[in-house]
């Protein structure tokens, strides 16, 4: 047997192994990666390049009996902070990207709409700040722009650049007079969390003529607050910790039209659910609250009313009071943010979740000296995560080659 140090490696940092746990050895073959050897009980190696290794040692004893042990290390590089984009006092709730990559939309606590150009994101440049009602959550689909707001239901922009053009709102005919409280798009079909009104899925290929193809109340009356959707099934968190699991495949988000939704089963937490996400491969759901952390569900059989719950994971000790703020899945990969509203601390974390029941941190950042206030939408384009920021900011970091 050996130890490797910690499961995860900064790039360059020279990684220290020892076989001195074990018994009877007197030979030692390690392979640290594909054509790179080492021989003794101990040994170190320096890897150059970002990514996931497996590496062998292989004992001999006097009698040329042989044993093999294999362990799995992480490589990885920290983020690297590009570009901060003050916007004046404005305290942002969430953001947007276009498909190209070109521009960022920022909705505002107080009031506004910002248009950011991120073509070049180690300087980012502010376009635009319009009015607009206060917003929690903002996204953007097919040239139009929907913002939930908090008091509005949703205001609708066609997505001309320099400047947003408000063409709609829509709330007591949408929305029944509710507010909307988080929103995502697939393809043409709009799935929200709408507070006391529950969920509405909405058609957008009429924009900005909508029409809600289904609707309802959470069974037991409280608010829709977070929303995630995956293989037909569309998941609900309200605000006493229960997330609602609904089977929304009969309604194509191609081609909405009105059609059942089933309600399957509910998953209890014993804190509330602040954000919710579904991984790629539609196998696990995470829900991750403040102070409870995060909770990981097995969602793989849509045919089950009680997905098994599978682990709980503390928020980092390493957030020091932090809270988390924003949570994007991406293939094995958790990217969540941390901040505080009194001390306008801001961090980021990335969890490996390929073995959902044994998750952990691969890399953290405090954010603080560069960014003031708490981090909100985070949108991944490509290899470069944008987020923005609850005191003042629009921020980008780049992930260039992190596994």
């Amino acid at each position: 047997n050996f130890t490797a140090g910690t499961p995860t490696i900064p790039l360059g940092e020279t990684v220290y192994f020892d076989a001195g746990i074990s018994t009877g050895a007197v030979l030692f073959v390690w392979e640290f990666s594909p054509g790179a050897t080492g021989f003794g009980e101990q040994d170190s190696f320096v890897y150059e390049t970002p990514g996931t290794y497996n590496i062998t040692l292989t004992a001999y004893d006097s009698a040329f009996n042989v044993d093999t042990k294999t362990k799995t290390i992480i490589v990885a590089r920290d983020f690297t902070y590009l570009d901060n984009l003050s916007l004046a006092d404005l305290s942002a709730s969430d953001l947007t990207v276009s498909e190209d990559g070109h521009h960022a939309w920022i909705s505002h606590f107080a009031g506004a709409l910002t248009t950011v150009d991120i073509s070049n994101p180690s300087n980012m440049l502010r376009l635009s700040s319009i009015s607009a009602v206060q917003a929690r959550g903002i996204t953007n689909a097919n040239g139009y722009i929907y913002t939930d707001a908090t008091s509005a239901g949703l205001q609708i922009y066609e997505a001309t650049v320099p400047t947003p053009t408000l063409v709609g709102t829509y709330n007591t005919n949408t929305l029944d007079g509710q507010r909307a409280e988080e929103s995502l798009i697939i393809d043409n079909l709009m799935y929200l969390a709408a507070g006391p009104a529950g969920y509405k899925l909405i058609d957008l290929r009429n924009t900005p003529n909508l029409e809600v193809v289904a609707s309802a109340e959470l069974p037991n009356g409280h608010d829709a607050r977070a929303i995630a959707v995956g293989d037909g099934m569309m998941y609900l968190a309200d605000d006493t910790g229960k997330v609602f699991q609904y089977d929304v495949s009969a309604i194509s988000t191609t081609n909405p039209a009105s059609g059942p939704v089933t309600l399957k089963g509910e998953m209890d937490n014993e804190w509330i659910v602040h954000f919710l996400a579904v991984s790629e491969a539609n196998d696990f759901l995470v829900a991750y609250s403040s102070p409870g952390g995060m909770f990981i569900y097995d969602v793989s059989d849509t045919s089950d009313t009680e997905p098994d719950f599978i682990s709980h994971t503390d928020v980092p000790a390493l957030a020091d009071g932090l809270n988390p703020s924003v949570i994007i899945v991406q293939g094995s990969k958790l990217f969540a943010g941390f901040g505080q509203t009194l001390t306008y601390g801001t961090a980021l974390a990335k969890f490996n979740l390929a073995d959902p029941v044994n998750p952990y941190i691969m890399e953290w950042q405090s954010m603080d000296g560069q960014v003031a206030g708490i981090t909100r939408g985070g949108v991944l384009r490509g290899d470069k995560l944008f987020f923005a920021n609850s005191k003042y900011d629009a921020v980008s970091i780049d992930l260039v080659d992190v596994p």
